[in-house]
C-alpha cells in the first residue's frame, strides 16, 4: 500500500494521465477531467487495499504460529536440487 499512498500524493502535480490528458482536447472541462482522475486514482487504492490484506492475513497464518513467534524454518533457504532422468 505504500507505493499506491505515494503515488495519490504525486495525483495533478507531477503526472497527468492518458484519460485526463485525453478529456482536455475533447474539450471537456479541466474540472470534469480532474474529477475522473482522481475517481481512477481511489479505484486503484480500494483495489489495492484488500490484496495487500489478504496477502498478510495469508502470511500470519503461514509464517506464524498461535502463539505469535516466527516460525523461522520456513524462512531458510535450501538450494533446489533437481534430479535429472
Amino acid at each position: 500500500m505504500i507505493p499506491t499512498v505515494n503515488g495519490m500524493m504525486t495525483v495533478g502535480v507531477v503526472q497527468l494521465p492518458g484519460m485526463m490528458t485525453g478529456q482536455i482536447p475533447a474539450d471537456a472541462s479541466p474540472l470534469t477531467a480532474i474529477r475522473y482522475h482522481i475517481v481512477v486514482v481511489f479505484m486503484l487504492a480500494v483495489a489495492t487495499a484488500p490484496g495487500s490484506l489478504l496477502f498478510v492475513r495469508l502470511a500470519v497464518g503461514r509464517y506464524l504460529t498461535p502463539a505469535h513467534p516466527l516460525r523461522r524454518y520456513l524462512l531458510r533457504c535450501e538450494p533446489l536440487h533437481i534430479d535429472a532422468p
